[in-house]
């Protein structure tokens, strides 16, 4: 068992002070040590640590309650900004928070897929464009979050990394992390959308599988709440296996129909839905078989039609025994504040890093 230092005990009880604030607003030194059992000697030892390095500040006084006025602690905003980079592959966009989660900005930088280091120009102009003028120091980033979407892998946006001696290929978070000096934290998508559906609902999955579906049908699977690393990474494309290139054309057709809600949509589901959806059933089905799943996660366009749920649901039902049949849920990816809940992530690593 690992030996735990003085030290370890002090980052514990900062980090515990931290999340109390972080969750509860401010609160004063006294109610500190009452929500946290910890001494009040040792909650003003590291309170004030903590403001020394900029974390807290002293932000106003409690109401009175008869004795002597409690000063308030509070999360320092202008300690640093957290920068999260949304990566779509027809749309990247920077959005800027505070330590409070507060959204500062969103910059749209590039319409255009790009990658390699034409990319990683853009982000890093895009940031100092954002701080041009201002030179005071606490207006900073002091940590970064890659979201990428379904349609990206993180390997899509490697660049060249060029020495006198030598270059390499790196990645994006690899070459963030040599220009800023910050924590880079890489995410995706679907994960931390799942991740939010399971926190908010009752049914708490952690065997599960999820199916992107889009210009191609990516597929990840999670176990004991831990993601499988497949072919490919986190998410593996199963397109090839289970569509040919008629199916895929006709596939992307039918999405286009849903997004631009053409009335013409529920024509063309009557040849193509039904034979489209078989086929993305039967990979389901055998996904169960390799695995034992709790609940299938379906995300895209495709999901708003009720005829391709409904055929999803009936081949599942007879292809797998309904003693192990998974439920087939719909997951709400657009709607969801995933770069706030992303920038949350980033900026526990932040604190946990520092305190």
């Amino acid at each position: 068992m690992k030996k735990v230092g003085l030290r370890d005990v002090k980052k514990r009880n900062s980090q515990l002070i931290l999340s109390l604030i972080l969750e509860s607003g401010p609160l004063s030194r006294i109610e500190i040590a009452k929500y946290t059992k910890l001494s009040p000697s040792t909650v003003t030892v590291l309170v004030n640590e903590l403001i020394e390095k900029g974390l807290l500040i002293e932000s106003g006084i409690s109401p009175s309650t008869g004795g002597r006025k409690r000063v308030e602690l509070s999360i320092n905003n202008t300690f640093g900004d957290i920068c999260i980079i949304d990566i779509k592959r027809n749309k990247v966009i920077l959005n800027f928070y505070d330590m409070n989660l507060n959204e500062l900005a969103t910059v749209p930088i590039t319409r255009n897929f790009v990658t390699g280091n034409d990319f990683l120009l853009s982000i890093i102009t895009s940031i100092y464009e954002y701080y041009k003028g201002n030179e005071e120091e606490e207006n900073r980033i002091i940590g970064i979050g890659l979201l990428f979407h379904e349609d990206v892998q993180p390997s899509d946006c490697n660049v060249i990394y060029s020495t006198s001696l030598s270059s390499a290929n790196i990645s994006l978070k690899e070459a963030l992390l040599t220009q800023f000096r910050v924590l880079v934290t890489e995410e995706y998508m679907s994960e931390l959308s799942i991740l939010q559906l399971i926190n908010e609902g009752e049914n708490k999955s952690l065997n599960n599988a999820h199916i992107s579906i889009g210009n191609n049908i990516l597929a990840s699977v999670t176990i004991d709440g831990k993601p499988l690393k497949l072919k490919g990474g986190r998410f593996s494309d199963i397109t090839p296996l289970i569509l040919n290139t008629d199916d895929v054309k006709q596939l992307n057709m039918l999405e286009e129909l849903y997004l631009k809600e053409s009335q013409h949509k529920e024509k063309e589901e009557e040849h193509i839905i039904v034979p489209l959806s078989k086929k993305i059933a039967n990979a389901i089905v055998l996904l169960c078989t390799l695995f034992s799943l709790d609940t299938i996660y379906l995300s895209g366009v495709i999901t708003k039609s009720k005829r391709f749920m409904r055929t999803i649901r009936e081949m599942i039902s007879s292809g797998v025994t309904s003693a192990s049949a998974p439920d087939v849920e719909v997951l709400n990816t657009i709607q969801q504040p995933i770069t706030e809940l992303l920038a949350r992530k980033v900026r526990y690593s932040v604190l946990d890093h520092i305190s």
